[in-house]
């Protein structure tokens, strides 16, 4: 069981990774999915979300992937868990229904303890 805990933040920081690359070479697919819509006055709203959420997220993951440490896991699992809370915040700040948010705060919830919890129980 121990094995499969810590084969976790790696699994994770794949997932990670791939989601930046496909939002580099994907992005107007990637910001239609977030409901994001680029301004045509604004060039450089597409190489916002290629840099967002490709770039960082491709960057940090691989990184964290690259160096193996318990420490870059959990600095990526408490950005993840830091994005639900905010996500969970908007909801009622911003009169979001939680319907709307929901998957996202399961997906982030889920790379958080992903990456976090297998050094807390190993």
């Amino acid at each position: 069981m121990t094995s499969v805990l810590l084969a976790l933040p790696f699994l994770a920081t794949l997932i990670g990774a791939a989601l930046g690359a496909y939002a580099a070479f994907r992005p107007a697919h990637v910001a239609s999915l977030v409901g994001i819509a680029f301004n045509p006055a604004r060039a450089e709203s597409i190489s916002e979300v290629r840099a967002t959420y490709g770039g960082v997220f491709l960057g940090s993951h691989a990184a964290a992937l690259m160096l193996g440490a318990p420490a870059a896991f959990i600095v990526l699992g408490c950005a993840w868990g830091a994005a639900a809370l905010i996500r969970v915040i908007s909801s009622f700040a911003d009169n979001v229904p939680f319907g709307a948010n929901g998957p996202g705060i399961a997906v982030e919830l889920g790379m958080a303890g992903a990456l976090i919890v297998p050094f807390l129980v190993t």
